[in-house]
């Protein structure tokens, strides 16, 4: 029963592992929706401190290559406040066929990744 409860309390954390490790997805119905059916192309994971870059270099040039991708940002395209960030980051990515990680030195010092780094390690 203490992993009911353990499993209970941290059920998008592991959901959030289990798909980046092994690409299986919990909790969602088996008729999932086709590639073409997304709303978008990419989901960008990025620090805020390089948000910046993101907006002026990377979306600027994907959105204006031919044809255009759609890209999930997070300045933009997901809501703010009121959410959990592992329940925002696995809507985004499941909207989205593919998710570009902006691996950057200030995405590996930042809190969130440490949270998330350091929970996974003691699993």
């Amino acid at each position: 029963t203490i992993f009911s409860v353990i499993g209970y309390f941290w059920r998008q954390s592991l959901k959030v592992w289990v798909h980046a490790h092994c690409g299986l997805r919990l909790g969602t119905c088996s008729e999932a929706p086709t590639e073409r059916d997304k709303l978008f192309d990419a989901f960008v994971s990025y620090s805020s401190k390089d948000e910046a870059w993101v907006r002026q270099v990377l979306a600027a040039e994907l959105e204006r290559h031919d044809p255009p991708y759609r890209l999930c940002l997070r300045y933009r395209d997901l809501p703010t406040g009121g959410t959990y960030l592992a329940d925002t980051i696995v809507q985004a990515s499941e909207a989205s066929k593919r998710t570009v990680l902006v691996l950057s030195h200030h995405f590996l010092k930042g809190k969130p990744f440490l949270i998330i780094s350091q929970q996974f390690s003691s699993i």
